[in-house]
């Protein structure tokens, strides 16, 4: 049976992502949970056979520690798929009245994705953890008014004397995941319309016009570029590599022309083609 990593602990988005995952895959796996990202992906290809993770959110956009930890050289790190989840967080509060919180419990990347609701409460002490759930599981335990950003899937009525929904900036909130191994995916040209390559191009042999002329080997090919992010390289101040998604698979041949007329010009190192999430929540 395989093993699976992800962010703990139970309850978590992770945890509702990774199951996702198994539906979809229709595997049968154990599931590992770990506090951080960095402690999940050093389980791959040792104690867990894959770790579904976030790389990205709707409205705060790419995760950097899990983009920087996929672009190290040395590293056999591919992404074999990718599931999308709604994301929907409370304000709950151990205290009827809101005027009385003076502190607040909000896991680090939910603080971002409620931001709007947070600044209209005022003045107060806000408590960052480590997941979502690690904040509900603290305010359970706090014996002073006090309050937290929770998942909504977290909480049933009755829990709290004070629940306000729905406090996420934008209504349509999602974080995409991705399923990472140290093993790629077989590539299938009868999912070439289906399927989105990732590669990381690295920027060591920057000069003038580097990411036009990266920009120009897609599009000539008339291949679309989903995504694209530059994260510092960490060798050079003011060196950057980029991060980039295409539609396609990496065994096609267009695709493979660009990916060979980049290499030309600067290193790439694929993550891998996978099939493209479904916009079903």
């Amino acid at each position: 049976m395989k093993t699976i990593a992800t962010l703990g602990p139970v309850g978590t988005f992770s945890d509702i992502a990774t199951f996702k995952y198994l539906g979809e895959v229709s595997g049968e796996c154990e599931v590992k949970y770990f506090a951080s990202i960095k402690l999940a992906l050093n389980t791959i290809g040792k104690e867990c056979d894959i770790a579904v993770l976030p790389i990205e959110n709707f409205s705060e956009g790419f995760i950097p520690i899990l983009l920087d930890a996929l672009a190290k050289k040395d590293t056999h790190l591919y992404i074999t798929y990718e599931v999308r989840i709604p994301v929907n967080f409370s304000f709950v509060s151990n205290s009827p009245s809101i005027g009385n919180i003076n502190k607040i419990f909000s896991q680090f990347v939910a603080n971002g994705q409620c931001s709007e609701f947070l600044t209209t409460l005022g003045n107060f002490n806000l408590i960052t953890t480590q997941s979502n759930i690690q904040s509900l599981e603290l305010l359970k335990l706090e014996l002073s008014a006090a309050g937290a950003i929770v998942p909504a899937h977290a909480i049933k009525n009755g829990d709290f004397p004070l629940v306000i929904g729905n406090v996420n900036d934008f209504p349509d909130n999602e974080t995409r995941f991705i399923a990472i191994s140290s093993t790629r995916n077989k590539c299938n040209l009868d999912i070439y319309y289906e399927c989105k390559t990732s590669l990381v191009i690295y920027g060591d042999k920057d000069y003038p016009g580097l990411l036009g002329d990266i920009l120009v080997a897609f599009s000539t090919r008339g291949i679309n570029i989903s995504s694209l992010v530059s994260r510092p390289s960490m060798a050079k101040f003011g060196q950057y590599d980029f991060f980039v998604d295409v539609i396609g698979n990496e065994s096609s041949p267009l695709l493979k022309e660009a990916i060979s007329e980049v290499a030309t010009i600067c290193s790439v190192k694929s993550l891998g083609t996978y099939r493209i999430a479904s916009d079903r929540k």
